[in-house]
């Protein structure tokens, strides 16, 4: 699993409680700069992902119930150069 992938598990399985991974902004351009890398947004699935997660951990998710997850914009410029 590479980071990207778990950090979006973390984030949906609630790991990130007090606030949305956009409210974190080095957290956020680190996923967002990883993900414009070449070759890992073409070989990233991140619905893949979810549902592989939420569907194989039922000690975790015995409902297997997949939650719905807004939109990123990862695309979007990652401000990392300004740290």
């Amino acid at each position: 699993m590479n980071i990207s992938a778990l950090i979006m598990v973390f984030t949906w399985q609630g790991l990130l409680k007090l606030r949305r991974l956009a409210d974190y902004p080095a957290l956020s351009g680190y996923l967002k700069e990883l993900f414009q890398i070449a070759g890992v947004r073409e070989t990233t699935n991140f619905d893949y992902i979810k549902r592989h997660y939420y569907f194989s951990h039922t000690m975790i998710n015995s409902t297997q119930i997949v939650p719905v997850w807004p939109i990123m914009e990862l695309e979007s410029a990652h401000g990392r150069e300004n740290l």
